[in-house]
């Protein structure tokens, strides 16, 4: 009888057909298994539906159960979803290294939970990404607490924020209780390309420069007091038909919603945000 090919035999092209079939917990499996499958799987794009992240605090009593970090990768809408829960930072940080640090992934949306102060997986995930980037569509970040101590927690929070794709990231909506970490990352590029924008911070006014390019802007807890309405000229763009653009703002006590609006039909183009 004579002897079939092992998997290494096998011609590359069909290796890849076979990996576009396989789910996302065969994907992480496969990789493992050496440097040339690692390479295969990365070759083939792929797509994740959600992917929810809570990161535990450092300080904590590691004996409560809640301290623990969890993971949840949702493949495909209404499918079943893969499943972490654990104290090993390094078990979750090198599934997502694998999974949407690949240029070839396509997540739709990452939800973040931070409770209080992860400065040991910030740390970590830092030294293991390298100039990796994560290729997320719409990331939701929350934090309860404050999120960073010193001046390099902080530093390490931007760096993490920064090792989001631009090019991938679409929407981006933050709620940041600390003030001085959401003046930085409102600087940041992520901020600056993002075409959909929601914050539930504190921002000074002149902030806002940063976030108006969107083309949808929710601001929460907006310092400035009052009901107004805003317009600014959009100088070079213009609608299809060559159309100015404006971008026109609502700005009330407790949010800022903006839109672009054609300059001669501000009315019919804001009635989103009414």
């Amino acid at each position: 009888m004579p002897l079939q090919p092992i998997w290494q035999d096998l011609p590359f092209e069909f290796k890849r057909n076979v990996v576009k079939k396989l789910d996302c917990k065969s994907r992480i499996s496969l990789q493992k298994c050496s440097k040339s499958d690692q390479y295969l799987v990365q070759s083939v794009p792929f797509f994740i539906n959600s992917i929810l992240l809570t990161i535990s605090p450092d300080d904590v009593d590691q004996n409560i159960r809640s301290a623990k970090s969890e993971l949840m990768i949702i493949e495909k809408p209404l499918s079943n979803s893969l499943y972490w829960k654990t104290d090993d930072h390094n078990v979750i940080i090198d599934t997502l290294k694998s999974l949407i640090m690949n240029p070839r992934a396509n997540v739709e949306e990452m939800i973040l939970n931070t409770k209080k102060n992860p400065a040991e997986f910030m740390k970590l995930i830092l030294g293991k990404s390298n100039s990796l980037k994560f290729q997320v569509e719409r990331l939701y970040w929350a934090n309860s607490g404050k999120i960073s101590k010193t001046t390099k927690e902080r530093e390490d929070c931007l760096k993490f924020f920064n090792s989001f794709d631009t090019v991938k990231l679409k929407k981006l909506e933050l709620k940041i209780p600390q003030k001085r970490l959401m003046e930085e990352l409102m600087k940041t590029d992520q901020l600056k390309s993002a075409k959909q924008i929601f914050l539930k911070s504190q921002i000074e006014n002149d902030q806002l420069d940063n976030v108006l390019h969107a083309k949808e802007l929710r601001v929460h807890h907006f310092y400035e007091q009052g009901i107004m309405k805003h317009r600014f000229d959009i100088g070079d763009h213009t609608a299809e038909d060559g159309e100015a653009l404006i971008i026109y703002l609502k700005i009330d006590r407790l949010s800022v919603i903006g839109a672009v609006c054609r300059v001669d039909h501000i009315h019919e183009d804001s009635r989103s945000i009414y």
